[in-house]
């Protein structure tokens, strides 16, 4: 899923094919090389340390398809109201409310050395 991801995000709005000039970009496909060449090898070689086991054939085959439904996903994203979307916020505001990181930052929430 993430490689597909990585072509949805290539492309926003109402811009449907994400494939166009992605050889213009020699560092996005360098990239995604070196992505799907790490994935594999961490499936195919990683065992206990990554905690898999390599596929088989169809196994492999059945995950780029299920990756690949995320380009249909992002195609039928790209064509929702923007209006559905509003409650998502992504200012990066530091919390106001009693708790959370804020309020443990706070110096009297410190805990005070021993004497």
């Amino acid at each position: 899923m993430q490689i597909f991801n990585q072509f949805n995000a290539r492309k926003l709005e109402k811009e449907l094919n994400v494939f166009d000039g992605m050889f213009r970009n020699p560092l996005f496909v360098q990239i995604t090389i070196l992505t799907v060449v790490i994935q594999m090898l961490m499936v195919e070689f990683g065992g206990k340390i990554v905690k898999s086991k390599a596929l088989n054939t169809n196994q492999n085959l059945f995950c780029i398809i299920l990756g690949a439904l995320e380009l249909v996903v992002g195609l039928v994203v790209k064509f929702l109201p923007l209006k559905w979307f509003q409650c998502v916020s992504l200012d990066e505001k530091p919390s106001t409310g009693e708790g959370g990181v804020m309020a443990a930052l706070r110096p009297s929430a410190l805990p005070k050395k021993m004497e």
